[in-house]
């Protein structure tokens, strides 16, 4: 699992991120209408991993705040400081608001025929609208992972966004020696392309498959 970031918020004078073309100044920018992400249909399925939208289960925010409550989960992705079961049920409730304004999408990885039990969430917030560039987040529980689900929802998630949601391009930030969530995004089929002043290695995967700068 990772934590999210803004690549548009980094440094616009890092070379470090600059010369991979990683970056825009979005100060520079223009407004851009952003159309609404749609949910999968049919639902996404690889094997035994399902994705499905959060609310489906009156369960599910209890799942969410115990996510949020689990350490390492909270050490690695953006949490928010009130973790209740409440405030979950709160952003569960906004996932379509999110959805519909084309800002962020967020779906459950399940177990496929199990829909109730959720083992973990993938999801994307739009970070560079202009050139609908989007930030790729996960996280699973700890009990389910080293199974390759999290491989198997990041590419089958990704695959999507990038063929069907008008996403040209996904980021992805690894803290420098998280192997595992390195071999995660390689396996999902991302690319190394630099580095931020930090020693975070940015990952991208693009609707052609390849990735240049």
């Amino acid at each position: 699992m990772f934590r999210r970031f803004s690549v548009a918020a980094a440094d616009p004078d890092d070379d470090s991120v600059r010369q991979n073309g990683e970056i825009s100044d979005p100060a520079s920018e223009p407004p851009v209408p952003t159309p609404p992400f749609t949910l999968p249909w049919p639902p996404l399925v690889r094997g035994t991993v399902a994705l499905r939208p959060w609310g489906a289960s009156d369960k599910d925010p209890e799942y969410l705040a115990a996510a949020w409550a689990d350490a390492d989960i909270a050490r690695w992705t953006k949490v928010p400081q009130d973790r209740s079961r409440g405030a979950a049920k709160t952003w569960v409730a906004g996932e379509g608001v999110r959805r519909d304004s084309g800002k962020a999408l967020d779906l459950c990885v399940t177990e496929a025929g199990a829909p109730e039990v959720i083992f973990g969430e993938v999801g994307m917030v739009l970070v560079e609208p202009t050139r609908r560039w989007a930030e790729i987040g996960y996280w699973l529980f700890p009990g389910v992972r080293g199974a390759g689900r999290a491989s198997v929802a990041v590419d089958v998630f990704s695959d999507w966004v990038l063929h069907s949601q008008g996403i040209r391009r996904v980021v992805a930030r690894i803290p420098d020696g998280h192997e595992r969530s390195a071999g995660v995004v390689a396996r999902a089929g991302f690319s190394a392309v630099g580095k931020l002043a930090d020693g975070t290695v940015v990952w991208c995967r693009d609707a052609a498959g390849t990735v240049t700068s």
